[in-house]
């Protein structure tokens, strides 16, 4: 990707027992420069606003809180789907495959549109599918099953 796009970043927010084996790699892969590990980011506006793209795990429609920060500020949210059984269904706010190799695929896609999203028009470049109204609507299905009693 970095051959391919060589204005290409990717940024690690958080921290965990795994960074130091993740800059091990990042080290023996040469992506010093390409590749910022932030540590734990309370304000993220500043992130949002040069990100092309948001990728995550998803497990079914759980996304995470950041990635719903992220579709709200007009990012693309896709997710690698840990949970394999899950329909990634045309109207969720968010996409996701178990197929890793789809998921690049996705990305690049959305790399590709980056110049439709950086004149304007997310909705072209994303798809109709990444909304806020999708985004409030997933949430709050999700609230209610979760809410709701067991069966």
């Amino acid at each position: 990707l970095v051959e391919r796009y060589g204005d290409l970043h990717w940024i690690y927010a958080g921290d965990g027992p795994e960074r130091q084996h993740l800059e091990a790699q990042i080290r023996a892969a040469g992506l010093e420069k390409s590749v910022r590990i932030t540590g734990v980011v309370s304000d993220v506006a500043e992130p949002l606003s040069v990100m092309d793209l948001y990728v995550t795990l998803a497990v079914g429609d759980v996304f995470g809180v950041a990635a719903m920060e992220a579709a709200l500020a007009g990012v693309p949210v896709i997710g690698v789907q840990l949970a394999r059984s899950f329909d990634s269904r045309r109207q969720h706010w968010a996409w996701s495959s178990d197929d890793r190799n789809r998921v690049a695929d996705v990305a690049l896609g959305l790399l590709a549109g980056r110049a439709e999203r950086a004149a304007g028009d997310p909705d072209r470049a994303i798809g109709n599918a990444i909304t806020k109204p999708n985004a409030s609507d997933s949430t709050g299905e999700l609230w209610s099953g979760v809410s709701s009693p067991s069966r």
